[in-house]
C-alpha cells in the first residue's frame, strides 16, 4: 500500500501569504509607503511582525492584509493626508511603479483568497 502525503489545508493556505511576504515585504512596504505614507509602511511592518510571530494567520492579521489590499487598490488614497495624495498624483500612469503596484496587488489578492478564513 502506498502512503500519500496529504498536506494540512490550513498550512497550505497560510503558506501562500507567508511566502509572499518573505519574498516581497520590501516591495509591499515601498508601495504602501508611496500610496499611504508612513501609515502604509507601518501597516506592512505590522503584517510582517504578525507573520513572524505565528504561522497561523490570525483574524487581526487578515484584517491588516485587507487594509493593505485596499490601499493598493487605491480605495483609500484619499483617506490620508494631503502630502500622500500629492505624492500619488505625481506618479505618471505609464511609470513602471504603477505596473509593479498592480502586480503586487494581484499577488496579494490571490494569496489572500487562498488563505481566506472560513
Amino acid at each position: 500500500m502506498f502512503h500519500r502525503f496529504i498536506p494540512n489545508p490550513v498550512i497550505a493556505q497560510a503558506l501562500a501569504v507567508h511566502l509572499l511576504f518573505e519574498e516581497q515585504a520590501d516591495a509591499y512596504r515601498e508601495a504602501a509607503g508611496l500610496l499611504a505614507g508612513a501609515h502604509g509602511r507601518r501597516l506592512v511592518d505590522g503584517i510582517v511582525d504578525a507573520l513572524s510571530a505565528t504561522f497561523d494567520i490570525e483574524p487581526r492579521t487578515f484584517s491588516k492584509l485587507r487594509d493593505l489590499l485596499a490601499i493598493l487598490e487605491l480605495e483609500r488614497v484619499d483617506m490620508f493626508g494631503g502630502s500622500e495624495v500629492a505624492k500619488f498624483c505625481e506618479i505618471a500612469s505609464d511609470d513602471p511603479v504603477m505596473e509593479e503596484i498592480c502586480l503586487l496587488t494581484d499577488q496579494l489578492r490571490s494569496a489572500m483568497n487562498l488563505a481566506q478564513p472560513d
